[in-house]
């Protein structure tokens, strides 16, 4: 069955393409124009000045409670972790895709968690977590392209048995450490065998444009099942695949989709030209989905199946172009590919990171010292989180009554880690009265656990509960953020107090900073900013903004 999304979406969605290459200029390499002074701050020097929470004297309210039901977890990728991983993404960084990526010490390296998988495991097992999310290499285990008479006649399509060994040690250490593990199969790594301008196979065809890279999809995945089935809990087939299809098949912006065109005319031409891929491409992911949901039920009845789809917030606005670029939005992106596959899911992983500031002409940040950005460039907004997971709700509860739902990632880029802390307790209040108003949502997981490379923006962002000096053996410190998650879980509830220790973090920093000369002299009081200006690209290195804590973006109960 083809995607449910009518003529006139596709026709409207040409459309918007084309008049983006009026008002934009190349998709992801111009650097930013801001004036602001670069500056090497080492946020460790304010993080010692943070008290850990401590609720010994505190009776206020309780905002939130989760029951022993409810799961919580930690997420990582192998593209963002993975060491000796001659995957697409190292190739697209070394021809210079990746921003900054020469920029910071051994970067190839990213997190050794293929040679040093124990010390992330760790940490997530000593944050209290339920769940473990990570992904395997599709191209580490198949780094050559399968043989179609292979593929028909069903011999081995793995053909790194030593990587098969190691993802089953790995898997194995995090049942060993008492945590679920969720498997995804796909996190935004095609095989370089998939991409022509990184292999000499013939047959080569950008990646989901193939209709053969169903059928190896599918050889792969259920030959890997039948390997680790026994570790496997929770199984995610695709992680937000139509954000791939658009930043790889439509923009070029990932590995290694054609480039924009320089020119405005032509880069508007050419999105309205590739836009058809992004059909052709989550039509093909949607078959993949159904073909392995149904031979899992079959097989392995007791792996739950699911997804994770991101899903921005959009503002909603009477203007007509907003309300036209809220229809494109809500019917190519937000509902399309589910509505595809709804029947053939167990859960529907939710992917949050807050409001969006795209709009059918302008994609550019606004007022970025003013406004609650995180360093990536997302717009806060807690209250997103309770909107998006209520439109699903109220979508499919009918139609899909026995229908979970989980966030699968919700994270902050945040080099201080003084908006992390308020981030997660108002994501967390969102999501639980949620629950209370009936959506079954039965976990959260948080993105990330250290410090890792951020597909085409490197290293320069932030997410993690664990800082990396990467300078120093990529050496770990736990932020205040860790210790503040670590106690939700292990109390399992939100008190106001918790709620205003987390929001004082940044007053309590300023503080010791006019009262600290020593500092005074690391930190400037300010953060790292990630974002070109236009909305889109990354920068090599952050520029400073001040820290504007408006509370705007604050999760209120009254408002929704």
């Amino acid at each position: 069955m083809k995607n449910p999304i009518n003529t006139a979406v596709v026709a409207t969605v040409w459309i918007m393409c084309c008049i983006h290459g009026l008002w934009l200029n190349e998709f992801g390499f111009a650097q930013s124009q801001h004036n602001y002074t670069q500056a090497s701050n080492d946020p460790r020097e304010i993080w010692q000045y943070i008290p850990d929470y401590d609720d010994t004297d505190d009776t206020s309210k309780i905002l939130a409670e989760f029951d022993e039901e409810f799961e919580f977890g930690l997420a990582t990728a192998a593209s963002h972790s993975e060491d000796n991983h001659e995957d697409s993404w190292l190739e697209y960084a070394r021809r210079g895709g990746v921003r900054g990526f020469g920029r910071v010490a051994d970067p190839e390296s990213r997190l050794k968690f293929f040679s040093d998988p124990v010390t992330e495991i760790k940490l997530a097992q000593q944050a209290g977590v339920q769940i473990f999310r990570l992904s395997v290499s599709w191209n580490r285990l198949v780094p050559r392209r399968p043989d179609h008479q292979c593929l028909r006649h069903k011999c081995p399509v793995i053909q790194n048995q030593e990587a098969l060994a190691r993802y089953k040690e790995i898997f194995a250490l995090i049942k060993q450490h008492n945590m679920k593990l969720m498997l995804t199969l796909f996190h935004h790594d095609l095989p370089k065998w998939a991409i022509p301008s990184y292999s000499d196979d013939a047959y080569a065809t950008l990646g989901w444009t193939n209709p053969e890279l169903v059928k190896q999809f599918y050889a792969f995945s259920t030959e890997l099942l039948s390997e680790v089935h026994p570790y496997v809990d929770y199984l995610i087939t695709f992680n937000e695949p139509t954000l791939f299809a658009v930043l790889t098949h439509m923009v070029g912006h990932w590995p290694s989709g054609p480039q924009p065109s320089p020119s405005w005319f032509g880069a508007g031409f050419d999105r309205l030209l590739r836009s058809r891929d992004f059909f052709v491409a989550m039509d093909q992911v949607t078959k993949a989905h159904k073909q392995i949901y149904t031979t899992v039920k079959q097989q392995y009845a007791d792996i739950a199946v699911g997804v994770s789809h991101i899903t921005p917030y959009i503002q909603e606005s009477s203007q007509f172009t907003d309300l036209l670029w809220n229809h494109i939005h809500e019917n190519a992106i937000t509902f399309g590919f589910p509505d595809s596959i709804i029947d053939h899911l167990d859960f529907l992983g939710v992917n949050y990171y807050g409001e969006e500031s795209l709009t059918l002409f302008d994609y550019s940040l606004k007022n970025v010292a003013q406004t609650m950005y995180s360093d990536s460039g997302r717009i806060l907004n807690a209250g997103g989180l309770y909107k998006v997971l209520h439109s699903f709700y109220e979508r499919y509860s009918e139609r899909h009554p026995d229908l979970k739902y989980f966030v699968t990632e919700n994270g902050i880029a945040d080099d201080t880690d003084l908006v992390r802390m308020p981030f997660i307790v108002e994501h967390l209040y969102a999501l639980q009265y949620a629950r209370e108003q009936g959506i079954p949502v039965a976990g959260y997981i948080f993105w990330t656990i250290s410090d890792n490379w951020e597909w085409a923006d490197g290293y320069c962002p932030k997410f993690g509960l664990v800082h990396v000096d990467r300078a120093q053996n990529l050496r770990r410190t736990l932020k205040p953020s860790y210790f503040l998650f670590q106690h939700i879980i292990k109390h399992r509830q939100i008190s106001q107090g918790m709620r205003d220790y987390a929001h004082n973090a940044l007053s309590i920093a300023l503080k010791a900073r006019a009262d600290h000369v020593e500092l005074a002299a690391e930190w400037d009081g300010m953060r790292g900013f990630c974002r070109h200006e236009d909305g889109l690209s990354g920068l090599d290195s952050p520029v400073r903004y001040p820290i504007h804590m408006d509370q705007d973006w604050l999760f209120n109960p009254d408002d929704h």
